[in-house]
């Protein structure tokens, strides 16, 4: 599916629409600026480490029936010895992101 979205209410909408249609979601979060499409959406957050679109996601009744993975990728700061720089480092926050997602379901 591709929507062009030009605000955060339609991006509110669009992701209230998805109920039923798939049964798994990833997601990324992070990003130090706010998206136009995602604008005010962390004012209500109840799981801030979920990001906006996985918090809007498992509010609503999609996470009942989908499952939500929610990635971030992180630029480092300083330098990993032995890493290859072609390579990103991501930081999976699985293991909060499904504590949340299975509490939610229960």
């Amino acid at each position: 599916m591709e929507k062009y979205l030009v605000n955060s209410g339609q991006t509110f909408s669009t992701l209230r629409s998805l109920e039923g249609q798939y049964g798994f979601f990833v997601v990324g979060r992070g990003g130090r600026v706010n998206s136009v499409l995602t604008v005010g959406m962390n004012d209500w957050e109840e799981c801030p480490e979920l990001g906006p679109i996985g918090d809007i996601l498992l509010a609503s009744d999609i996470s009942s029936t989908a499952s939500i993975l929610v990635i971030q990728q992180h630029s480092l700061k300083g330098e990993l010895h032995g890493v290859h720089d072609e390579f990103n480092v991501i930081d999976w926050n699985i293991i909060t992101a499904l504590n949340r997602i299975s509490m939610a379901m229960d």
